[in-house]
Parts: structure tokens; C-alpha cells; sequence
């Protein structure tokens, strides 16, 4: 396989992909000038879906006009289609996935650092009561 080194997301917008066929959410930093590396990986799908839900688009098939575009396509299509989305992860996979005080904290910051016209809060959590 060939390694391409990237920018920084908020540069240059530039994804990869572990390998052909690979559906694994995940995001990969280096801090503190290489000696710290963090890969956040999903712990479950409800952000995933919920961003989905948000975001999708599918665009016209080819030599298909954007205005006459199959209803089965605007069906798949989210809320807000094509939406820039900032995944942020505030659970801890070592508590079941459950948010913290802290993740959240750290969230709405580098949600503001980002620039984020809107923010997204969705949780779930068990309930015991109907």
C-alpha cells in the first residue's frame, strides 16, 4: 500500500481510508510534535446515523439534471444535503461509550475553534423510566 501524508483537516478538507471496502469511522492526530499519537475510533453508530440524518446527499447521477433528479434520490438525501459536518466525540469507550463533563467541554471548544455556525448535541442514554 502507498502512505500519503496529510494536512490537518481544517486545512486542506483531506480523508483516507484503511484499505478497500473498510467501513471504520475513524480520525487520527499527532500532538505534541509527533510524540503523541490519538485514534478515536466510533464506539457505536448514533453519531454516525445521526449525521447521516443531517448531511447525506447523493448527487445526480451522471447526465441526470440536478433539477430532474429521481425522488427515490432526494429521498436518501438528509436535512441540510452536502452540510459540512465536525464529528466531535465526547463518550468514553471505557464508560460504555457515556459522555463526560469533559468530553463535552472540550467539544463545544473546538466546536467554536472550528467556527461552527451550529452545533448538534445528541446523546442516548439507557432510561429505566417510561
Amino acid at each position: 500500500t502507498k502512505s500519503i501524508p496529510m494536512a490537518k483537516f481544517g486545512h486542506k478538507r483531506q480523508v483516507g481510508e484503511l484499505g478497500f471496502g473498510s467501513h471504520v469511522t475513524f480520525c487520527v492526530q499527532v500532538y505534541d510534535e509527533g510524540k503523541t499519537l490519538s485514534i478515536v475510533t466510533d464506539a457505536g453508530s448514533h453519531g454516525t446515523h445521526v449525521a447521516g440524518i443531517a448531511a447525506s446527499y447523493f448527487p445526480p447521477k451522471e447526465g441526470e439534471d440536478e433539477g430532474k433528479k429521481k425522488e427515490s434520490s432526494d429521498d436518501l438525501n438528509g436535512v441540510a444535503p452536502g452540510a459540512q459536518i465536525l464529528a466531535l466525540k465526547i463518550g468514553d469507550g471505557r464508560l460504555g461509550s457515556s459522555e463526560t463533563g469533559t468530553g463535552l467541554i472540550r467539544g463545544l471548544i473546538t466546536a467554536k475553534k472550528y467556527g461552527c455556525d451550529l452545533v448538534n448535541l445528541s446523546y442516548g442514554e439507557p432510561s429505566w423510566q417510561p
